[in-house]
């Protein structure tokens, strides 16, 4: 899959994996948590590489999942209310949830980086849990709102 919302690139033994919208903080779509996987997927696969680097376009690294568009879409908001336990469980379950594509760069064969600044919440910082190294600026600011929810992320990491 490609999509411009994550451009990937190699140069030697790198493969960079760049989250590619600037203007929305690099807040995650599905369509891009598909294209992450992929790109993990090919960089692992891949005997040149030997170094995955994770970073975000412009001003920050990523400011979570895109609610832009409202709550409508996600299957746990429901006519009748929100329910947090079928919103962990869906979100963390391999079949409809995004945390297990983050977690194919714990599980991957390759060491991967985490260039970090600006905003990095919620799935941002479920990704730089999964990376085996954060390098972070100073303008570099972490957080993770739904534990106010779940009192944990979501990666269990």
């Amino acid at each position: 899959m490609t999509t411009d919302l994550v451009r990937y690139s190699k140069a030697g033994a790198i493969a960079t994996i760049t989250l590619n919208r600037p203007e929305k903080y690099n807040t995650i779509r599905a369509e891009m948590a598909v294209a992450i996987d992929d790109y993990l997927r090919d960089a692992n696969r891949d005997d040149a590489i030997r170094v995955i680097v994770l970073e975000g376009a412009g001003d920050s690294f990523c400011a979570g999942f895109d609610f832009s568009s409202g709550l409508d879409h996600h299957a746990v908001f429901k006519k009748d209310g929100y329910d947090p336990g079928m919103d962990v469980y869906s979100s963390a379950n391999p079949y409809t949830g995004r945390i297990p594509i983050y977690m194919g760069m714990w599980r991957g064969l390759k060491p991967t980086i985490a260039k970090v600044h600006g905003w990095c919440l919620g799935a941002g910082s479920e990704m730089t849990l999964c990376a085996d190294l954060v390098l972070a600026s100073d303008d570099a600011r972490f957080g993770t709102p739904y534990a106010r929810v779940w009192g944990c992320h979501l990666s269990g990491m």
